[in-house]
């Protein structure tokens, strides 16, 4: 009850108007983890809650006059540029809907600028607190099946249903790992979102011992929960993803004096995720017999995504300044993939799996290098290293998700990457300003 504690504890001050935002936010951020169909409506709570703002007249205006806000915003404007010259309008704007959130939560969070910037820290432990819940939700479930179903694993190529996606298995899935555990979203998803609430519970445990020397139980038995939920999950983006950044922490915190029992536990972890990893079925190297390339059949998940890359450059090159169009991807995939691959893909949905490829099929490549620099911005402060690292890590978490994962391609995507760019570019610009006051 202590973590839950705390969320509550945020909030000892102000509640007037202005910081019902922040609890919409909150509570937007608090359902990321959970059923995709909530996520509308928690968006929609948002965005009314914004109009009970003091002044949102001179908010609105000053928020339009932040070059933050118009990152994301210019962003999805590309989108819409790009329904004049797509032949699929239905695509399109289907599209369009998914990615409002690009402009609608930056405008709501530069708009409750303050109120935010004071209780951030309540928007993070409502994040942290969804993905707890929900993992033992999963955990809770799949004890459920195990004892009572009678269901030990999903054979290959049998429909996995459950969290919605319809995939067809490519491997033998165990109810406790992957697609079965994360009945409640994709699971690439749900690694990324835990891999983030690690790294926070990492940054807390770092602030404890340096302040009382050892962390609290409650840190500890949270992080090993879902450290071995992380586990069973057995993304592989999300494993790459961790050992990057816990690359990167190991290297800052070499160059420190002191910290030796978080020296010792990233030493641990860094050791218990490579084997985790060599162990665990869905991360073994598929070694093909022969000399030639297996059929599609008897590809998995990494290998069609190397396969749907190599595909997707032939309209890159053919359409590299505008792209196909906002809504014209998927018919020029149907044109590029042959028909088994086609099949093969078919739980894929045509899409790439890797964002930067499938923005510049759409817009083109100068809209991917735009969405490069998107990420790059909030890495030029050094705040984002020092004060507000997790902006850092969360920036490194989502630049590797979208190498294999065309994540604003999905609602629950585009609403993590848009609430915590938008908030933490929201610090740092802050920061930023009460520096240049002083």
């Amino acid at each position: 009850m202590t973590f839950f504690n705390r969320i509550i504890s945020e909030f000892n001050v102000d509640t007037g108007r202005n910081t019902i935002t922040v609890y919409a936010l909150g509570l937007l951020a608090f359902g990321l983890p959970f059923p995709i169909y909530l996520l509308p409506y928690l968006i929609a709570l948002v965005v009314v809650s914004v109009f009970l703002q003091t002044n949102i007249l001179i908010k609105v205006s000053g928020t339009l006059r932040n070059w933050y806000f118009w990152l994301l915003a210019g962003f999805y404007l590309i989108h819409l540029l790009g329904m004049l010259y797509t032949s699929h309008l239905h695509e399109g704007w289907f599209l369009l809907q998914v990615k409002l959130s690009l402009i609608l939560i930056p405008l709501v969070v530069f708009i409750a600028r303050s109120a935010v910037v004071t209780h951030y820290h309540f928007i993070l432990r409502c994040f942290m607190a969804g993905n707890i819940l929900s993992a033992l939700i999963c955990i809770l479930y799949a004890v459920y099946r195990y004892l009572f179903i009678d269901i030990q694993e999903v054979p290959i190529n049998q429909m996995i249903t459950g969290n919605g996606m319809g995939n067809i298995a490519t491997e033998s899935v165990n109810i406790f790992t992957y697609n079965q555990l994360s009945f409640l979203i994709h699971v690439n998803y749900y690694a990324l979102f835990v891999l983030f609430v690690l790294y926070l519970i990492y940054q807390d445990i770092l602030k404890q011992v340096s302040r009382m020397g050892r962390p609290k139980w409650h840190q500890l038995v949270t992080g090993g929960l879902l450290l071995i939920f992380f586990f069973l999950l057995q993304s592989r983006s999300a494993v790459i993803a961790a050992l990057i950044l816990m690359l990167y922490e190991s290297v800052r915190h070499l160059r420190r004096p002191g910290f030796r029992l978080i020296k010792i536990g990233l030493l641990v972890v860094g050791v218990a995720v490579v084997i985790g990893a060599a162990l665990a079925g869905r991360m073994r190297v598929l070694h093909g017999e022969g000399d030639g390339f297996p059929s599609y059949s008897e590809l998995k998940d990494r290998e069609i995504r190397l396969i749907l890359w190599e595909r997707a450059w032939p309209v890159v090159k053919k359409h590299p300044i505008l792209g196909v169009g906002t809504g014209d991807d998927q018919e020029e995939f149907k044109k590029t993939f042959d028909a088994e691959l086609l099949e093969k893909s078919s739980g894929h949905f045509y899409n790439v799996h890797n964002e930067y490829i499938q923005t510049a099929v759409r817009l083109g490549i100068p809209s991917s290098l735009l969405l490069v620099f998107i990420l790059m911005v909030p890495l030029r402060m050094k705040e984002a290293y020092l004060r507000y690292r997790f902006v850092s890590a969360f920036i490194l978490i989502t630049g590797i998700a979208f190498v294999f994962e065309s994540m604003l391609n999905r609602i629950q995507g585009v609403v993590f990457f848009s609430l915590f760019y938008s908030l933490f570019s929201l610090l740092l610009d802050s920061k930023q300003n009460a520096g240049s006051d002083s």
